[in-house]
């Protein structure tokens, strides 16, 4: 193909595209801002297959929870979906479970006894490493639970040697002096986050981590509650509000698909903290298999320009010329997926 014949071909590629995605994206917002989000169908196919799968594993440690009194709480998407859709978000895909230290330190400990732990100490602040890390483990260990406790949270998971992984995440809570004031945490929270992404490797955000909890005023006991220390929400999540002890206790119990599970005390405090006053719309986008697409290692593959005339710079003419064409393909595949699924849950 001759340098003519290729600008010519991108070109025509690129108004297929365009007009493509502006068609998928128009119908995709018709149906999107007439759906009542509460009355949102389950989702199908084998994204239901694996959130069932996930629930399964969940409910196996909330029944070791309950004979080892240790409490949980929903949170996160999870919440979400129980207090919208009484289940699973349609397009979520895993399970995010908070607790208090105290029972935060009695799973870790549990778990050292039990099953096999994964060391992280040499993983980097790159989270694309920690899930090659996890494949890695899983190949070694197909269909064994096991766990990896990072500075940022803990993982239980087990998956087989395709790297299929079931996963459930558990985040820590502490309770903070009472003196602290919202205007602290603020501050701390974004002094944490300048220091954190300096450090290279997780066993250094550890020691970080463990250096500044009396600067945090953690205590053992308060009615303050916020994300621990080691809980990637106190630093990803901008501070707006903080938990009294009476947000998050009594635990009660709400449903979640066919059982039901266990809630903090104030549902609609922690979905606010996390959400915004507008955690009952819809989405402008849905993020489908957005972790499971994490543990998938395969490289995209780039386009490929070939027999073309070596006196022009390749490298720029693909960098110009085809800009255009990956984003609109790219954009409409976004969407037609989008499409395609809030068709089938409406």
């Amino acid at each position: 193909m001759n340098i003519t014949d290729f600008i010519k071909n991108n070109f025509s590629l690129t108004k297929i595209y365009k007009n493509l995605y502006k068609k998928t994206l128009k119908k995709y917002f018709e149906i999107q801002k007439n759906i009542n989000i509460s009355n949102l169908k389950p989702a199908t196919g084998y994204l239901r297959k694996y959130q069932l799968a996930i629930l399964d594993f969940a409910n196996y440690w909330f029944n070791i929870f309950e004979v080892q009194n240790i409490s949980y709480f929903l949170i996160s998407g999870n919440l979400l979906g129980a207090y919208r859709h009484k289940g699973f978000i349609p397009w979520d895909d895993d399970m995010d479970i908070g607790m208090m230290r105290n029972d935060y330190n009695k799973l870790v400990n549990y778990l050292k006894i039990h099953h096999i732990e994964i060391n992280v100490d040499n993983l980097t602040i790159n989270s694309r490493n920690k899930y090659i890390l996890m494949n890695q483990s899983i190949k070694k260990h197909t269909n064994n639970i096991l766990f990896m406790k990072c500075p940022t949270h803990l993982q239980i998971f087990k998956g087989n040697s395709k790297g299929e992984i079931i996963l459930l995440e558990v985040f820590p809570y502490d309770y903070y002096s009472d003196d602290i004031t919202l205007d602290d945490m603020q501050k701390y929270t974004i002094q944490m986050r300048k220091d954190i992404y300096r450090l290279k490797q997780f066993s250094l955000i550890e020691k970080f981590q463990n250096d500044v909890k009396e600067k945090y005023k953690i205590v053992k006991h308060s009615n303050t509650v916020y994300y621990g220390i080691d809980n990637c929400d106190l630093i990803d999540i901008p501070c707006k509000e903080l938990f009294s002890i009476t947000d998050i206790f009594p635990i009660k119990k709400i449903q979640f698909e066919n059982t039901s599970l266990c809630v903090p005390n104030n549902i609609e405090k922690h979905l606010r903290i996390n959400y915004g006053n507008n955690f009952m719309d819809m989405p402008a986008e849905i993020e489908i298999d957005m972790h499971r697409q994490k543990f998938n290692q395969n490289k995209k593959t780039k386009p490929e320009i070939k027999n073309v005339d070596k006196r022009v710079n390749l490298k720029k003419i693909k960098n110009k010329l085809t800009f255009k064409f990956i984003k609109y393909k790219d954009l409409y595949l976004k969407y037609k997926k989008m499409l395609i699924f809030l068709q089938d849950i409406t």
